[in-house]
């Protein structure tokens, strides 16, 4: 029999995962998985049981937010080439990982999902000693996920971070920066960068970027140091046409990158804090995770 490890967040989202577990457990059992369940206790247990446990199982399905998927990316990515194929169930607050991958929203669905053959290898990032699913940013309203509290994401959803996020527009800081990417150097002061594989984040979708999850490259983002207030508009007026050549703005591709700076700069892994430092080095890892996607 196929066994799998169903790794769960129950504090995830709403805090109600635990109500669909029925109708999960059943959809696991219908594909003939022999199904283990592990409830994370504390940050990390997630990544700490699939590098202790990973390779007994078929597959591991984790159920949570973006953290959660981060935890997971990493402890695989530690398993090096034995390791098991990936499904997700999201129930975080904005689940840009999920919508990326055309991943249902709905448990029971995405449960159906996780077990199915449509298994795709998608990219990973690796970001200095760690990893990441599908973003790596800096800058301004970066540190609202992770510094809004569990108990205020489940009451009001995203709305909490639209409360969190308009507290630090009164304080924007910029970064001058050092840029190097393909053989091509940028050197400017920067509000926030991005590099990612997904086309959502913030559960916002950033048309912009032509995102592609399995060409082993990163879609890059970098906003400039505002000038006047007004230019927020014109940003987001650019950014929604898709205009890759505003003043405000670079976008473009890499499969690394290297960032230099003057100052310390904090940066998140997925929404998760990622650490702080003035160089960060980030390199896309071809086809590393296999994922089980929506057909």
């Amino acid at each position: 029999m196929k066994k799998l490890a169903f790794v769960y967040n129950p504090r995830a989202g709403k805090g109600n995962i635990e109500t669909y577990f029925v109708d999960i457990v059943k959809a696991f059992s219908k594909e003939g998985f022999e199904v283990t369940l592990v409830p994370t206790q504390y940050r990390n247990h997630c990544s700490e049981y699939i590098k202790c446990e990973g390779r007994r199982f078929d597959r591991i399905v984790v159920a949570g937010g973006d953290g959660t998927v981060n935890e997971a990316f990493n402890a695989l990515m530690a398993l090096g080439e034995d390791k098991p194929i990936l499904g997700y169930i999201p129930m975080g607050t904005t689940n840009d990982f999920a919508a990326s991958c055309n991943i249902p929203f709905d448990p029971i669905e995405a449960a159906r999902v996780a077990v199915g053959e449509n298994i795709v290898a998608i990219d990973a990032g690796r970001f200095n000693e760690s990893c990441f699913a599908y973003v790596a940013a800096f800058g301004v309203l970066t540190d609202v996920a992770y510094d809004t509290p569990q108990e205020i994401k489940n009451l009001f959803g995203r709305a909490a971070y639209i409360v969190e996020g308009v507290k630090r527009l009164a304080n924007v800081k910029s970064y001058k920066m050092k840029i190097e990417y393909n053989g091509e150097v940028i050197e400017d002061e920067f509000i926030f960068g991005m590099v990612a594989n997904s086309n959502s984040v913030g559960g916002m979708k950033i048309k912009s970027l032509n995102v592609d999850l399995c060409d082993g490259l990163f879609e890059v983002l970098l906003l400039k140091k505002i000038g006047k207030p007004m230019d927020i508009n014109t940003i987001l007026t650019d950014l929604l046409q898709k205009k890759t050549d505003s003043e405000h703005y670079y976008v473009l591709k890499s499969d690394k990158i290297r960032f230099t700076s003057e100052d310390n700069v904090a940066w998140t892994l997925d929404g998760e804090f990622g650490g702080a430092g003035t160089e960060a080095e980030i390199e896309n890892i071809n086809g590393a995770i296999k994922i089980a996607v929506a057909e």
